[in-house]
């Protein structure tokens, strides 16, 4: 509980950032969720977590992966920073992302309450579109304001 506290807490401070750094973060979580997505659906074999995940594959998390990192750079280049830090940082909001969807995922199966609604079809609710939103978001706060980044 404490972790997912502190989570909420670097999320809420996220929402204070520069327009840009929002709209990257979250330019970057939609091209990840949908580009997995897709990619899965088209290649997918190889099961990533079929206990808590079951549709998730290991090819749709690498594809997921290259396309975020190459959006990454495309936005990058009309920003003002370094390749590398977006590399750096399109690395770190689909990982985080990932994650945060994956975490979310396991306690909703835990309870039972895999599906929030049925407002977007074939997806776990009009809620999980967040779930991978938080847990980056918290991410860029820390490495953006806790000077993580050189």
């Amino acid at each position: 509980m404490v972790i997912y506290l502190f989570i909420c807490w670097a999320f809420c401070l996220f929402s204070f950032n520069d327009r840009e750094v929002l709209l990257f973060t979250l330019f970057i979580v939609c091209s990840f969720d949908a580009f997995s997505q897709l990619s899965g659906q088209l290649f997918g074999r190889w099961k990533l977590c079929p206990r808590i995940s079951p549709n998730k594959t290991i090819e749709g998390l690498i594809g997921g992966f290259v396309i975020s990192l190459i959006i990454s750079v495309v936005i990058g280049s009309v920003m003002t920073g370094s390749t590398i830090h977006f590399l750096f940082m399109g690395s770190c909001i689909t990982i985080s992302s990932f994650l945060g969807d994956l975490s979310a995922s396991y306690v909703k199966r835990l309870y039972n309450v895999k599906n929030f609604s049925s407002a977007i079809p074939e997806h776990g609710g009009f809620l999980d579109r967040f779930d991978s939103l938080i847990l980056a978001g918290a991410v860029v706060h820390l490495i953006e304001n806790m000077n993580i980044w050189v």
